[in-house]
């Protein structure tokens, strides 16, 4: 009998396939006076602010950084890491989001990758044309303001109920 057993004998499993970049991507949220950079995407697959695929040898923080200065021509002097967000389609990958208040340069308009790029309001973007992680990301970001609002109110009136409970400070 030559039927083979051992390791080889039983049935393997490919990996399974998936568009995810093994490499991920990073994107920052930059804010001015309120506003949100962003953009159109000439690809025509919405609005958002900078990022994109890291490259090879390269960090979340450099992929960051290189990309703000490709699509909208400005060089961060701040970056501040937020969070990785999950739970995107698999061509996005798990992108490391930013934040930065800081920069130098002023935003060219058009770019090769981008056009329209200006800091616009939040409550402006339609959130139906916003690019899927630029859009996960303003929400990440709407709701950590949220918690740090919620978070001061209750120390503030935690601050008041002992003022009131021991009127001798």
């Amino acid at each position: 009998d030559t039927t083979p057993t051992g390791p080889e004998a039983q049935p393997t499993a490919e990996a399974p396939q998936t568009d995810e970049d093994p490499r991920g991507s990073s994107a920052v949220l930059v804010i001015k006076d309120g506003k949100i950079l962003c953009g159109h995407r000439k690809d025509g697959q919405g609005i958002c602010g900078p990022g994109g695929h890291i490259e090879e040898g390269e960090t979340p923080e450099e992929a960051a950084m290189r990309e703000t200065w490709e699509e909208f021509g400005i060089e961060l002097t701040e970056l501040i890491p937020l969070v990785t967000l999950d739970g995107l389609d698999p061509e996005h990958g798990k992108p490391h989001i930013f934040l930065s208040t800081a920069f130098k340069g002023d935003v060219h308009p058009n770019t090769q990758e981008m056009e329209n790029n200006a800091f616009t309001e939040l409550h402006s973007l339609n959130k139906a044309d916003l690019f899927a992680p630029f859009k996960s990301s303003i929400d990440m970001l709407m709701d950590v303001l949220a918690d740090l609002f919620l978070l001061a109110e209750k120390q503030r009136l935690e601050e008041s109920e002992e003022l009131v409970s021991d009127p001798q400070t």
